[in-house]
């Protein structure tokens, strides 16, 4: 490797210097203006864009999951994700049917939804649990067991490398949520790893294809900061048609300023009415209004 090139810039490098076989070899003009303007493009991703991969069920009212993960709870004991909506109605349940037996027996402890397993009554318990589906390489949990560990959560010690190296290990299984975690890290630089723009833009790119719409709404928050507008757009109007609705709004001004033909702003608005209206469920929406949550975009 050449010691007068930046090592994330030597692929480019290398590249240029493909490029000039019979020119000038010198690493100090690499950065004059090339005669290929495409030259120091990125090259594109051709799944990039691809529709995002159907979301599951949830396995109680047997509607599909929403795409944010705040808006569904995980349970080790069966690995079942479930709706906040059907949570909330199984504590709404327990909790009428203890207040009808108050007096004659003694109250029922909480339950998973689905396997009816009692719900963990301390954090060595939820953790043996987690622990268990850990050992069969169930990504989500080992992305939760991350969390735990980044947030010294459940009596676990704060360990940010431990974190890390969970969220990797769930990204090698495609989980869509530690590879928007890692892209973090790389973004942050927070000690672990070295702030790295590659490396975050590449799990960045990782959360979007496996269906995250925050992250894909960052990408094109990224490829807008540099100028590529097109790029921008068409990250946008992926997330737009997953519901997300500042991605809808970046569509609105691009529209506003003749950078979105009639046509694509229709179609996006199209698909974004589809995805806020699909079935959902009223409990879902007590949940939601109980518990708002704060966007997570850049």
């Amino acid at each position: 490797m050449d010691p007068n090139v930046p090592f994330r810039d030597y692929e480019l490098y290398q590249r240029f210097m493909n490029k000039n076989q019979e020119g000038d070899q010198d690493p100090r003009n690499l950065f004059k203006p090339p005669e290929d303007p495409d030259l120091f493009k990125p090259p594109e991703d051709p799944d990039l864009f691809k529709p995002p991969p159907q979301r599951a069920d949830c396995p109680i009212c047997m509607i599909v999951l929403p795409s944010d993960s705040y808006e569904s709870m995980y349970y080790a004991c069966c690995g079942k994700k479930i709706c906040r909506g059907c949570d909330r109605e199984s504590d709404e349940a327990l909790a009428a049917t203890n207040r009808k037996n108050a007096g004659l027996r003694n109250p029922i402890m909480s339950r998973c939804p689905f396997c009816k397993t009692k719900s963990p009554t301390s954090n060595k318990m939820l953790l043996k649990q987690i622990n268990k589906r850990v050992d069969l390489n169930d990504a989500d949990a080992i992305c939760i067991l991350g969390n735990h560990y980044k947030g010294g959560e459940c009596g676990m010690p704060r360990s940010e490398r431990k974190a890390f190296n969970l969220y990797v290990r769930a990204a090698e299984l495609g989980w869509a949520e530690a590879c928007s975690r890692l892209s973090q890290f790389y973004r942050l630089g927070n000690g672990v790893v070295f702030e790295e723009e590659v490396m975050a833009r590449k799990y960045l790119e990782m959360a979007a294809k496996g269906g995250d719409s925050t992250a894909r709404h960052n990408l094109g928050v990224v490829e807008n900061e540099k100028g590529n507008y097109e790029l921008a757009l068409k990250h946008w109007r992926l997330s737009a048609g997953a519901g997300d609705q500042d991605s809808l709004d970046c569509i609105k001004r691009g529209f506003q300023k003749g950078c979105v033909t009639k046509v694509e702003f229709a179609e996006t608005l199209r698909a974004f009415q589809t995805a806020i209206t699909e079935p959902k469920s009223d409990s879902r929406d007590k949940w939601l209004a109980a518990n708002p949550q704060t966007s997570n975009h850049w």
